[in-house]
C-alpha cells in the first residue's frame, strides 16, 4: 500500500517554478529530442525526455507512461517507487499461488491418502502417487470446486503473477538499455524509418555553422547539464526523416557570396544541391542513444535523479 500510494501522490510534472531546473536535467540528443520545441498547450520549451500527458494536463520529466491503475504518470520522480510497486505485487502474487496449492494439496491429502494406505508404504505414499494425469488433474479440479474460495484466488494469483513478473522483466530491460516506455517507441519508429531508407546523420559540430546554438533557456549549454550527468554523455549526430528519403539539400551560393548560381544573377537562391554533411543511416546500430550508460548508471539515474 505504501508503494501505490507514493506512485500515485508522487507527481513528475513540469511547472513554471521547476521548469528551468528540468532544462538542465538531460541533455538533448538530436535525435528523439531536440531543443526549440514548445509545448502547444503548456506554452513552454519541451525539456528533453519529456511528453506531454492529456490526461494529467502537463508535461511530465522523463515520461515513461500514464498508467491507469495509479491514476498518475510514471515519470523521473515516482519511477523508483512504480518499480518496486511491481516487485511487491510480483511477490504477493507468488505467495497467493504457493499458499492456495499448500492449502489444496493439504486438503487432497487428507482426503485421498486413508483409501492408498492398503497400496504401499505409509512413508512414501503422496495422494499423487500412481495417478496418471488425467486423474492428477481430476483431484485437482476436484479440489478447486470443493474449497471454490481457495481454489479461485489460487488460479487468479496464478495467472496474473506472470504478467506482473514480465512487465517487471521490460522494466529491467528498459533500465538496461538506457529508454522509457515512450523512448523505444520511439526508437522503433525511427527503425521503421531506417528500414525505409529515410533516415539522414550529420556531425552536430558540423551543422552549427548553418544552426548556431538556441538561446540558453531554450537549449542549455552542456556545462549547464546538471551535474549528476557525465559531461562526456552529449550527442554527436543531428538525426532527421526525410519523407521522400532524399539527401537534405544546401542552396547553393554564386561566386559573389550571395544564394544562386554562379554570379548569382536572375536565380538567386532557386539551385538547391545536395549536402554533403548529411550521411544516409543503414542500422539503428550507427545511432548513439546518450541516455545509455550502462546498466548500473542507468539504474542510478532512473531510480535517485529526482528533480
Amino acid at each position: 500500500m505504501a508503494f501505490l500510494y507514493l506512485s500515485a501522490a508522487t507527481s513528475s510534472n513540469i511547472t513554471t517554478q521547476n521548469h528551468g531546473t528540468c532544462m538542465r536535467a538531460y541533455p538533448y540528443d538530436f535525435a528523439l529530442f531536440h531543443p526549440g520545441y514548445f509545448c502547444s498547450t503548456c506554452r513552454f520549451a519541451k525539456p528533453a525526455r519529456s511528453k506531454h500527458c492529456p490526461i494529467c494536463k502537463a508535461c511530465v520529466q522523463r515520461q515513461d507512461h500514464h498508467c491507469i491503475w495509479i491514476n498518475n504518470c510514471v515519470g523521473r520522480n515516482n519511477y523508483l517507487w512504480f518499480n518496486l510497486l511491481i516487485v511487491a505485487t510480483a511477490a504477493l502474487l507468488a505467495y497467493g499461488a504457493r499458499l492456495g496449492y499448500v492449502l489444496l494439496d493439504a486438503r487432497l491429502q487428507e482426503r485421498l491418502v486413508p483409501s492408498a494406505l492398503t497400496r504401499g508404504s505409509v512413508s512414501s505414499k503422496r495422494w499423487s502417487t500412481g495417478l496418471s494425469w488425467a486423474e492428477y488433474w481430476h483431484c485437482w479440479a476436484w479440489a478447486i470446486s470443493v474449497e471454490w474460495r481457495v481454489g479461485s484466488v489460487m488460479m487468479l494469483t496464478m495467472l496474473s503473477f506472470p504478467l506482473a513478473t514480465g512487465f517487471l522483466v521490460y522494466h529491467a530491460y528498459l533500465v538496461w538499455a538506457g529508454m522509457t516506455t515512450n523512448e523505444s517507441a520511439k526508437w522503433s519508429d525511427w527503425r521503421e524509418d531506417i528500414r525505409d531508407d529515410l533516415v539522414y546523420r550529420a556531425r552536430i559540430s558540423q551543422l552549427r555553422e548553418t544552426y548556431p546554438k538556441l538561446p540558453d533557456d531554450v537549449e542549455p549549454r552542456d556545462e549547464d547539464i546538471r551535474s549528476p550527468w557525465p559531461r562526456g554523455a552529449r550527442a554527436k549526430w543531428w538525426l532527421v526523416r526525410m519523407v521522400d528519403g532524399r539527401q537534405p539539400t544546401l542552396r547553393k551560393k554564386g561566386e559573389n557570396g550571395k544564394e544562386g548560381v554562379g554570379e548569382g544573377a536572375g536565380n538567386e537562391g532557386n539551385e538547391e544541391v545536395p549536402d554533403e554533411r548529411w550521411a544516409k543511416v543503414h542500422s539503428l546500430r550507427e545511432v548513439d542513444n546518450v541516455y545509455d550508460l550502462g546498466f548500473w548508471a542507468n539504474l542510478k539515474d532512473s531510480m535517485l535523479n529526482r528533480g
